[in-house]
């Protein structure tokens, strides 16, 4: 405990309460904020509910729950992309990087939608640590987990109104994502009218093409093509190439 008394963690305050991110050489982090409530029991399968509140000031400087999963086969391709963190079905969480929390920087924001085919994936697998990124490109980056597989695409709405969503939850998780970039990111450096989606892996279409109930809200949002999806940003040069590429087709 003594090892970490003269740190000064960052603190920044949301709309649901104060939160104390982590600092690292490339800059600052905060990691698990929710974007949305519980999705689990009465709240399966039904679209997201706002994210809750909080008194106090509770540490974000750990990964939230992935949502349940097949963990699937980790081969030496893919181990970057693979996690085996705890799972749970109150998932809708995010994560960023930022070089500073100067609102007047007004940096651009980088959001990051993992791959997986719709069945797995996190947003804090070993190979998208967005430090780097962040630092090398002044920007800042977003990582999220949403809902999966049977959680975030099963339609059970027959016979009940309540889940008409229930086919597409786990995109109005994105959806719901994007409003909480829109609405917070300038705490964190960022600009809100400068914000890119860029997909991974098997993630290669717009979430607010796909399913959004309200598009004037995320008008101004842009989706990068999938040019260089699977560069590992955790090492410098990889996030220099990805920055480099990013500019190229922009």
């Amino acid at each position: 405990m003594h090892i970490h008394a003269d740190i000064d963690y960052p603190i920044v305050g949301i709309a649901s309460g104060k939160l104390r991110g982590g600092v690292t050489p490339a800059g600052r982090y905060f990691k698990g904020i929710p974007y949305g409530g519980s999705t689990a029991g009465a709240k399966r399968f039904r679209r997201p509910s706002p994210a809750p509140t909080w008194s106090g000031m509770p540490e974000a400087r750990e990964f939230g729950p992935r949502c349940p999963q097949n963990n699937g086969v980790t081969k030496p391709a893919n181990a970057w992309i693979r996690d085996v963190r705890t799972t749970g079905e109150d998932c809708l969480c995010l994560n960023v990087w930022t070089p500073s929390l100067d609102g007047a920087a007004k940096r651009p924001v980088m959001v990051w939608l993992h791959g997986g085919g719709y069945s797995r994936g996190f947003g804090g697998a070993p190979g998208l640590d967005g430090s780097n990124l962040a630092h090398v490109g002044d920007v800042v980056v977003v990582t999220l987990n949403h809902r999966l597989n049977t959680f975030g695409y099963t339609y059970v709405g027959d016979e009940d109104e309540r889940f008409a969503d229930s086919g597409n939850a786990g995109v109005l998780d994105i959806v719901q994502a994007l409003e909480w970039i829109r609405d917070h990111i300038a705490r964190f450096g960022g600009d809100a009218g400068n914000v890119e989606t860029r997909p991974t892996m098997t993630f290669d279409h717009d979430a607010r093409v796909a399913y959004n109930p309200r598009p004037e809200a995320l008008a101004r949002i842009k989706a990068c093509p999938r040019v260089v999806s699977d560069a590992q940003w955790v090492e410098p040069e990889a996030s220099a190439c990805l920055l480099h590429t990013t500019r190229r087709v922009s």
